[in-house]
């Protein structure tokens, strides 16, 4: 595989490179379905300020475009952006 750069990419299962990472650590979190990535969402900053009163659910997929969100949450984010 080649990436923009034209510098071979890779992929690993089971493990990361870190040889890959720029100042910054790989962690970890547990889902909450064996089925999907849903994840329990404490904080959501944007710039200093924290969009969330409450914990959430939040689902990650690397291959969706989309950000989905309860519409109270969209549109506090809406309004600091």
């Amino acid at each position: 595989m080649r990436n923009q750069t034209d510098t071979p990419s890779q992929i690993r299962f089971g493990a990361a490179n870190t040889n890959l990472f720029e100042g910054t650590q790989l962690h970890r979190i547990d889902t909450l379905n064996k089925d999907t990535w849903q994840v329990k969402l404490a904080q959501l900053d944007f710039g200093t300020e924290n969009l969330l009163n409450t914990t959430a659910v939040a689902v990650m997929n690397p291959s969706f475009p989309f950000i989905a969100a309860p519409f109270d949450h969209v549109q506090a984010f809406k309004n600091v952006v």
